[in-house]
Parts: structure tokens; sequence; C-alpha cells
């Protein structure tokens, strides 16, 4: 009988829910939000990352925006330099919530690409 209220009083250790209180709120947070972004700027370098996906990166902006499996999609590293380099595009980013590897959030998953108001890129 002593060793289950020990147990249970270990469980609910003010430390250990702040703890895991801190966590909920974290993930929770505007850091962590689930709204859709839009960013725009000038095509700086376009290059493949991860596991073909298309990595595209704006001048003067620390992000860098990928389109998930993009090579797998019929699109070409070449044709998409051609479209993109030196061109202000539109990038509409897919929600997303907290991610421990990205805390700075400087990694965004492309949803839609517009050019010139031309949808190049648009998830299906």
């Amino acid at each position: 009988m002593g060793m289950k209220k020990y147990y249970w009083s270990k469980a609910f250790n003010p430390k250990f829910l702040l703890l895991i209180f801190g966590v909920y709120f974290l993930t929770n947070s505007r850091m962590g939000s689930s709204k859709e972004l839009v960013f725009t700027g000038l095509v700086e370098d376009v290059f493949i990352g991860g596991v073909n996906d298309v990595v595209i990166r704006l001048n003067k902006d620390p992000k860098r925006y990928f389109m998930n499996r993009g090579l797998e999609e019929g699109l070409t590293i070449s044709q998409i330099r051609k479209d993109l380099i030196n061109q202000v595009v539109v990038i509409e980013t897919k929600p997303e919530g907290f991610n421990l590897f990205d805390i700075y959030d400087n990694l965004k998953e492309i949803d839609v690409i517009t050019v010139n108001d031309n949808v190049l890129y648009k998830v299906q």
C-alpha cells in the first residue's frame, strides 16, 4: 500500500505537472501556428534537397521553401530553375504545427507557387 501511495505522489509532483502544461502550451502556441502563410520574394536559388524535394531560397530570406517530392510530380530541376530564378514569386505554405527539429521555423512546405498571377505549382 505504501508503494502505491509513493508512486502516485511522484506522478502528481508539481514540477512534473508544470512540465506537462509547458509542453502543451508550447506546442499550441503561436510559434506552432496552423495558419497558412504567404511569402513574396525574388527567387535566388533552386536546388534538390531531401528525397526528391525541390528547395527554393528567396533573396534576403533565411527560410527555405520546399516542394515535397516535387521531382516525383514530373518536375525537373532545370525547368524549375528556368521558370523561377530571378522571378518574383508568391509562395503559399501549408499549415503546420510545432516542429521540434525546426524550432526557428526556417523550413516551409509549399502549397502553391504563383508567378505573375499564374499558378506554377499547386499541391493536388
